[in-house]
């Protein structure tokens, strides 16, 4: 994704693991994940500010002390 002044944004959508883990611990906006399957699932390991919400036909695993909401036919599964 390049070089992304986060501060300046409200919401992004990530479409892979590695868009996801570059977000800023401290980012505010809203994060919408769009990719990730039932065998390799999106992994939210970070408790963010803001919201992180599933969406599409997305597979996601919250880890630790992350929280993620599910919209329309997406999964989530939490982990310890």
């Amino acid at each position: 994704m390049g070089n992304i002044d986060y501060s300046r944004l409200e919401e992004i959508t990530v479409r892979d693991q590695e868009e996801l883990d570059a977000i800023p611990d401290d980012f505010t906006g809203r994060i919408y994940i769009e990719f990730g399957t039932l065998y390799n699932r999106a992994i939210v390991r970070k408790e963010y500010p803001g919201s992180v919400v599933a969406r599409e036909n997305s597979s996601v695993e919250a880890r630790v002390n992350s929280s993620v909401v599910a919209s329309g036919t997406a999964r989530v599964a939490a982990r310890v």
